[in-house]
């Protein structure tokens, strides 16, 4: 390892020792949802089912390179190599990462997140949920009890 790899190492390892502890939970609940079978480890195909369903047409190249930067593993990254990752390549920020999380399940852009939006996002991540279960959730969720998700409510169900 170079004296300059050493440095931006030393560097992230600092990022990640400055995370909130509201931004570790958003970074390992999207590890949790990128690793969908539960191995402890996100593989390239997992990144890229993942990365098609959200719409980012990705090759297989660049999903393996990611793998490959991210990881010391050949299989996969791991849940603190992911969250190293993130700090060095995506700047991350609590109100960042949780604005771009509601906007992932907001399809619409009015502010909420409906039933409808949040039953396709769990599609989308491979969740499979029943309408009962998609009514408890919303009604966890739904403080005013308007039958929408707002982000105030969305904030609140991450910091519970």
């Amino acid at each position: 390892m170079t004296s300059r790899s050493r440095s931006a190492a030393s560097r992230a390892a600092k990022m990640v020792e400055s995370l909130t502890d509201q931004e570790k939970r958003e970074l390992s609940l999207a590890f949790q949802l990128l690793d969908q079978n539960g191995d402890g480890l996100v593989s390239s195909t997992e990144l890229k089912h993942m990365l098609s369903s959200l719409g980012f047409d990705t090759t297989w190249s660049q999903v393996q390179n990611f793998v490959k930067q991210a990881g010391s593993q050949e299989l996969g990254v791991d849940e603190d190599e992911f969250i190293l990752w993130m700090c060095r390549n995506c700047n991350v920020q609590s109100a960042n990462v949780t604005e771009s999380s509601f906007s992932a399940f907001d399809r619409d852009n009015d502010g909420y997140i409906s039933k409808a939006e949040l039953s396709k996002c769990l599609q989308l991540l491979g969740v499979s949920v029943s309408d009962e279960m998609l009514d408890l959730m919303l009604r966890q969720a739904d403080l005013d009890r308007d039958g929408k998700i707002s982000f105030e409510e969305f904030v609140n169900v991450l910091d519970s």
